[in-house]
């Protein structure tokens, strides 16, 4: 039993270091899973080398998020499926043209 768990943890720590590796550091370390997120399109947009683009269109749509109430209660409502809001916000990003980087 006791080396079926360190071979777990093993393979665990060996199939992630591979996707840690090719993420861009940030320049300041986040953690959880906010952090992830926050690396994951750090890095995106780094590789791309649309940043600044990105970093605009995620502070554009913070700056919705907030003053349109209609667009917060839609995000924000649970009877309304996850893949409704994402199809939903494919066809905003579609329209907006947005990144790739941000789009995803």
């Amino acid at each position: 039993m006791m080396a079926t768990s360190q071979f777990h943890n093993v393979a665990r720590s060996l199939s992630t270091s591979v996707a840690r590796s090719k993420l861009i550091k940030t320049p300041v370390q986040v953690f959880g899973i906010d952090g992830r997120y926050a690396t994951a399109v750090y890095s995106a947009a780094m590789k791309s080398k649309h940043l600044e683009a990105v970093e605009k269109e995620l502070t554009d749509f913070q700056v919705a998020f907030k003053k349109d109430p209609r667009l917060k209660d839609y995000f924000l409502n649970p009877s309304l499926s996850r893949s409704a809001k994402t199809n939903d916000m494919k066809q905003v990003a579609t329209k907006l043209n947005l990144t790739a980087s941000t789009a995803n």
